[in-house]
């Protein structure tokens, strides 16, 4: 009877184990699900107040802050930033934006500065300045004018600009 019984409980324990195991992976692959549900998906429309272009918002913020207030404004309470400008394409639709929202060339903030080192040029989101407008003589070399500003002047050009100069300006965000 002890011979018999040793098999039996092998048997057992064995069942056993495999079904610990197949509770096991049932619990990762519930664990898996969940999982997938958490993953984000990418807005395809802006927010409510936002205007498209291309992959990107723009919101007119009529305030008059400072760049580095402006930046910050977009950054924390927009997700956002001052805006890059990649073609005359985009600066066309930029000024037509702001027209439509103002009823005239306002001279605003764009995200550019070489506040970190002087003639190196760079867009706050991080993309690469390739595209400029600049006025006639722009940009010029002094360590107090670090920022870029739109619509300045009668060609509606960029001026490097004092940073601490108060204007209004846009906040820009990927899609």
């Amino acid at each position: 009877m002890k011979i018999l019984s040793l098999p039996i409980l092998l048997f057992a324990l064995l069942a056993l184990s495999l079904a610990a195991d197949a509770e096991d992976e049932s619990e990762i692959n519930a664990g898996d699900s969940e999982g997938e549900s958490h993953v984000e998906k990418r807005a395809t429309s802006c927010p409510s107040g936002w205007t498209r272009y291309g992959a990107r918002c723009f919101l007119y913020i009529s305030a008059s802050y400072t760049w580095a207030q402006a930046e910050n404004y977009c950054v924390r309470n927009q997700g956002a930033n001052l805006p890059s400008v990649h073609s005359a394409a985009e600066y066309s639709w930029l000024q037509s934006y702001v027209y439509g929202k103002t009823r005239q060339y306002p001279t605003i903030w764009l995200g550019g500065s070489d506040a970190e080192q002087e003639r190196m040029w760079f867009w706050s989101d991080g993309s690469r300045l390739s595209y400029n407008s600049w006025c006639s003589g722009m940009p010029r070399t002094s360590t107090s004018l670090n920022c870029i500003i739109m619509n300045a002047s009668s060609c509606r050009c960029w001026y490097d600009y004092p940073c601490g100069s108060r204007l209004p300006f846009v906040c820009a965000k990927k899609l």
